[in-house]
């Protein structure tokens, strides 16, 4: 039960911190918050325990893996909205940020189902492609943000 709840809460964080959108430009800050979540894969990663030790993940740092991917996903979302909006006419904006919107929940959705069967499953290892990944992002908007 209180796990679900500490779930529940842990997107708040990345909600607040979207308030950063007025400090920073939005490009740098989804730059900043692909990174942050690279690194919360990798800690889901970490979730198994060391080889010999049959008894499962370990259930707190689980929860807390799990609740730290939430937060910091939930960041990107809000700052991608904005970003990817950013070029659209203020008449199509709001059926872009729609279109955006309603794919990315429904991305997230099937990424929910994914990461139940990695972490139920004990292939952990499995969130280093999309650590991995996040990562190249992360460098990648950095990279063509910082040469200006």
């Amino acid at each position: 039960q209180r796990s679900r709840i500490a779930y529940a809460l842990s997107g708040v964080p990345g909600c607040v911190l979207a308030i950063l959108l007025r400090c920073m430009e939005p490009p740098k800050l989804l730059a900043f918050w692909l990174l942050l979540t690279a690194l919360s894969c990798l800690s889901i990663s970490l979730i198994k325990r060391p080889s010999g030790d049959d008894s499962g993940p370990r259930p707190f740092f689980a929860a807390l893996c799990v609740c730290l991917f939430n937060s910091v996903a939930t960041a990107v979302f809000n700052v991608l909205t904005t970003v990817w909006g950013a070029p659209f006419s203020a008449s199509l904006r709001p059926f872009a940020l729609g279109t955006l919107s309603v794919c990315m929940r429904l991305g997230s959705i099937v990424a929910q189902f994914v990461d139940g069967a990695l972490v139920h499953g004990h292939i952990s290892e499995m969130a280093l492609v999309p650590a991995v990944l996040l990562g190249m992002s992360a460098v990648a908007c950095w990279g063509i943000i910082l040469p200006k």
